[in-house]
């Protein structure tokens, strides 16, 4: 097999490249030899090197690496993605009868090899000083596709049925990537943000974070598993019916079981109404200009957003606050992943943790002008941006907000 005309054909002419595979015989360990290590081992030394020359960037901060951590972090890439190839093809094998597949786990390792092309390839793009997460991102959508056009072909699914079976394919694999990152994160050097697993014997699954430790347990993705394949079935009916609002109902309810998963991930959003009265008449001495207030509810997660502008002459001072409700979780997980800071000849950013608080700061040189972020220990993210108006000004103004108001809407256990 020509590893470099295979990726190019999986990218050029999926449809006819996945028709070759069918007709290939393909073991399981002797692909993981001649496919899955090369390609997966050139995006585990790409990714590397970039850590090393141009750094990782966690939202708005970039974090550059060292040999010694760039090195372990590489190897570690390598395994998990050696891992995740497994286990989705088991996952694949599992599920390929309940959707009037037939079950071949040689198959469903190709599948799952090949499909992972996309992903594999977006990691090599770490290498690139610009656009490298945008494009990871783009790869990665792509092995989606690969996966939803392999899977009919692969493990004789009928066309009518490859969108839930891979629905249900992507979703139980986000359950069990968390998993194995749980493993993998295990043997990481000590860096913030990596998944750790509870103390051996407990049934908890922990997220270390500057501001502590956020934790959710194993009941709560497994119910969450239940709940995704329960959501699928409900989608692959109402297609049938040919119900758009059935499948759309199905859609939010598997969504609603990821973010279960998240600490935090029954809490409601403060509602609309209260964020509206929270908002200040005058901040920073300057009035308030406008103000708009939403909620509501898409794809299965329920958010709350209000947004005011402040002007006084020249200066301007755009306050907004976001709370996702459950999925807010999330992004508290995610806020509490890394502190780090960059200067460039016009900008200084900054994030670091505050109390049980992300925050993050942009003050630029040439300019007065400031962006202030808090992300609040239960998940609602806090916004200044002010025109005319520095960073000073902008952190006094954020300090006459009450803030504990909103974090008081029911925090992420905690551990």
């Amino acid at each position: 097999m020509n590893v470099i005309q295979r990726l190019r054909n999986l990218f050029l002419q999926p449809n006819a490249e996945w028709q070759a595979i069918d007709l290939e015989t393909h073991e399981a360990k002797a692909l993981t030899k001649t496919w899955l290590v090369p390609v997966a081992a050139v995006a585990s030394i790409a990714a590397m090197l970039g850590a090393m020359l141009w750094g990782i960037s966690v939202g708005p901060i970039t974090v550059r690496f060292g040999f010694g951590d760039a090195l372990v972090q590489a190897l570690l890439s390598f395994v998990a993605s050696i891992g995740i190839a497994w286990l989705l093809a088991w996952i694949i094998n599992t599920l390929a009868p309940t959707f009037g597949g037939t079950k071949s786990f040689d198959r469903a390792f190709a599948t799952s090899a090949f499909a992972m092309a996309g992903s594999l390839v977006g990691g090599m793009m770490q290498i690139l000083p610009f656009f490298a997460g945008l494009l990871s991102l783009l790869f990665g959508v792509w092995s989606l596709v690969l996966l939803y056009k392999g899977l009919p072909v692969m493990m004789k699914v009928a066309p009518a049925k490859a969108l839930p079976y891979t629905a249900l394919v992507v979703l139980a694999a986000i359950i069990c990537n968390m998993l194995i990152m749980m493993v993998v994160s295990r043997l990481a050097p000590a860096t913030p943000g990596m998944l750790g697993a509870g103390l051996p014997g407990t049934s908890s699954v922990s997220v270390q974070t500057g501001a502590g430790t956020l934790t959710t347990t194993t009941d709560k993705i497994e119910a969450a598993g239940r709940r995704m394949e329960a959501a699928v079935r409900d989608a692959e009916r109402a297609n049938q019916r040919q119900d758009p609002q059935g499948v759309a109902k199905a859609a939010s309810d598997a969504v609603a079981a990821v973010t279960s998963v998240a600490p935090g991930g029954s809490r409601a959003p403060i509602a609309a109404e209260l964020l509206k009265g929270w908002l200040p008449e005058a901040m920073g001495g300057m009035p308030r200009e406008s103000y708009e207030v939403q909620g509501g509810t898409a794809l299965g997660v329920t958010g709350s957003t209000a947004k005011a502008t402040y002007r006084d002459g020249p200066r301007r001072l755009e306050l907004e606050v976001l709370d996702a409700g459950g999925a807010a979780g999330i992004l508290a997980m995610i806020g509490g992943l890394q502190s780090g800071e960059r200067e460039t000849s016009t900008l200084v950013e900054r994030s670091f943790q505050r109390d049980r608080r992300r925050v993050t700061e942009k003050r630029w040189k040439t300019e007065s002008r400031g962006e202030l972020t808090v992300i609040l220990a239960n998940g609602v993210l806090v916004s200044l941006k002010g025109e005319g108006v520095d960073l000073d000004a902008l952190r006094a103004a954020a300090s006459d907000l009450k803030l504990e108001h909103l974090e008081a809407a029911s925090a992420p256990a905690r551990g």
